[in-house]
């Protein structure tokens, strides 16, 4: 009896606590898409995993995945660190910030460093093996962080990379295309397929590379998106979709020529 009249007042204290902290967690942590469910097609359109297999064809992704205890843990840490959202947090990753936040914290350093790297290192005959072994192991964990989802009606894309990614979501399985130029070109183009007959519901967020800079004009079909929202450095479109439907729009400011 004495802890049900309790409950409320630690419930409220933990809130107090979350806020002053400066972070708000998520009540439940995202998950990456499985690397098994991603294709990745760098610029010369030769499929990355060929070249992994290369070098060790027994190589298997071990991705970012947290378990009850580990967000325990990891949440203390964040409260603890009373720092910007912007800043490292000592002993969490950017990948685990964001499963337990929905915020991307320093996702840029992740696709310099690991999209933009490790391909050559995996692909350059003339380095040890151990070095191309461990560059092939990191890719092949970082792949599913192209997207993530909370399991329900929401899609996040991090990475703007060629790549095909079938999503799992609660009323149907999303394939998503990415099409893009960057880091030679500003443009990236998002095909929406795999859903069933008729219009059906989800939310996209897509990650502002350049949150704090002035805001792309983002179209879907061709049209621009009106009064865009934006919220925790993520475009958030809620709305039905159709199979074929596109999101397109530029990384960087287009000067017209």
């Amino acid at each position: 009896m004495i802890f049900k009249r309790l409950f409320p007042l630690l419930l409220f204290l933990f809130a107090l606590l979350v806020e002053a902290s400066g972070v708000k967690f998520l009540r439940r942590p995202l998950s990456f898409v499985p690397a098994e469910q991603v294709l990745v097609l760098p610029r010369d359109q030769q499929n990355i995993i060929f070249d992994i297999m290369a070098v060790d064809q027994f190589l298997a992704p071990s991705p970012c995945v947290l378990k009850e205890s580990d967000c325990r843990s990891l949440r203390k840490l964040i409260r603890r660190s009373d720092i910007a959202a912007t800043s490292a947090v000592s002993g969490v990753s950017p990948q685990e910030y964001f499963l337990l936040t929905g915020q991307a914290l320093r996702y840029d350093s992740i696709e310099n460093a690991y999209f933009r790297t490790l391909p050559g290192i995996i692909r350059n005959d003339s380095l040890p093996m151990n070095v191309r072994h461990d560059a092939a192991q990191r890719f092949l964990n970082t792949i599913g962080n192209i997207a993530a989802t909370d399991g329900k009606s929401t899609v996040y894309v991090m990475l703007y990379e060629n790549a095909t990614v079938n999503i799992p979501l609660k009323d149907c399985r999303l394939s998503l295309d990415i099409i893009s130029e960057f880091p030679d070109g500003p443009m990236v183009k998002l095909r929406v397929g795999g859903l069933p007959d008729g219009q059906i519901p989800f939310t996209l967020r897509l990650r502002l590379q350049h949150p704090d800079g002035p805001l792309p004009t983002f179209h879907i079909n061709g049209r621009p998106i009106p009064t865009p929202i934006v919220e925790d450095g993520f475009l958030v479109i809620n709305r039905k979709w159709r199979n074929n439907e596109e999101i397109f729009f530029y990384t960087e400011p287009v000067v017209p020529l």
